[in-house]
């Protein structure tokens, strides 16, 4: 049987205002580490190769913070219309 080289990827929606948390949850640090970078890392141990991170509100910060992970990002110009754009995007 031949090996198909199958890829997993995977897509983090960092585009919304966090409008309840009051600044941007992505960005939050935890243990060090932004949460951003903590999702990219996990999402990294579970083989997960192709990463795209979609911004939005916050997107010069995103894209910042991104690509110190090493991941490419997506920037939706939609994003006031919620979640479901960003998934669109």
């Amino acid at each position: 049987m031949t090996d198909v080289g199958l890829r997993t990827g995977g897509v983090v929606l960092a585009g919304g205002f966090s409008s309840r948390m009051g600044r941007c949850k992505a960005l939050l640090e935890i243990a060090g580490s932004s949460a951003l970078d903590r999702v990219v890392s996990s999402m990294r141990h579970a083989d997960v190769e192709d990463l795209i991170v979609v911004s939005g509100f916050h997107h010069k910060e995103i894209e910042k913070e991104a690509t110190g992970c090493g991941v490419r990002t997506v920037f939706n110009d939609r994003f006031e219309e919620g979640m479901l754009s960003s998934v669109k995007t």
